[in-house]
């Protein structure tokens, strides 16, 4: 007898639970082509100075527009779109806002250095991705890279540092300056006849010609960077020597 109470129960409860879910579905499905949840506001928030990102392109990449039903979207397909559309985004983020505003919220990635190579200026984040490829040098604070010789750079993809031992030398200085926060002192890395140099913002220079050179000498770039030194100073880094300071354009 007890027995076939908690069977009837159990039967009842899943008759209950069969009805919530149809009328959930009927009510979304109502509320899918209801006018009265029409988008009529899109926001975009996150917008730098420094990159080329409209609105248009944003929505068009979220497949978002003006009038169409706040439910009738996947937030993380329009996600998605604007990562895979927009390259100079590096997160983004789209949340309803009920009755009919949708807001997209994105992190752009910053610039950090800038590759020129075989005419085109390659404008790059942190991580080495690729922002843009145009004609013109990136912004300022950007870090200038010239130089490097048969390499393969694409907009919209991550440079691969490890192409050769130009580029994984690079990669390494770019690293070191990036976690001891020294962007701000750097200019320009270039590469001439199998030297390195490294210009600094007050006319001062580092050269070195491997990066053993450079990596048993970082204690010592620290101290050159942040020190306020006079302008016009060539230092040259050695493995298992001393620098040497030098005078130069006097």
């Amino acid at each position: 007898m007890e027995r076939a109470k908690i069977v009837r129960k159990r039967h009842k409860n899943s008759i209950s639970a069969m009805l919530i879910t149809a009328v959930a579905a009927i009510s979304l499905a109502a509320f899918a082509r209801s006018s009265h949840f029409a988008v009529t506001r899109l926001q975009l928030e996150g917008l730098t100075s420094y990159t080329e990102i409209t609105r248009q392109d944003a929505f068009a990449a979220a497949d978002l527009a003006l009038g169409m039903n706040i439910f009738s979207f996947s937030a993380r397909k329009a996600e998605k779109g604007i990562m895979s559309q927009i390259p100079q985004v590096k997160s983004a983020k789209v949340s309803r806002r009920l009755p009919g505003a949708v807001s997209i919220r994105i992190v752009e990635r910053e610039p950090f250095s800038c590759i020129y190579y075989e005419g085109v200026y390659y404008l790059c984040d942190e991580d080495g991705f690729v922002m843009s490829a145009s004609g013109v040098i990136g912004p300022p604070g950007c870090i200038s890279i010239s130089g490097l010789s048969d390499i393969a750079i694409y907009k919209g993809t991550s440079f691969r540092f490890s192409q050769n031992a130009q580029t994984l030398t690079v990669k390494a200085v770019l690293d070191f300056i990036a976690s001891n926060s020294l962007a701000s002192k750097i200019s320009e890395i270039t590469l001439e006849r199998n030297e390195y140099y490294i210009y600094t913002n007050n006319n001062n220079y580092i050269r070195f010609f491997a990066l053993s050179d450079f990596s048993e000498n970082e204690a010592f770039v620290i101290q050159f960077l942040t020190s306020e030194l006079r302008a016009n100073i060539m230092v040259e880094l050695f493995d298992g020597a001393d620098p040497i300071y030098k005078m130069v354009g006097i």
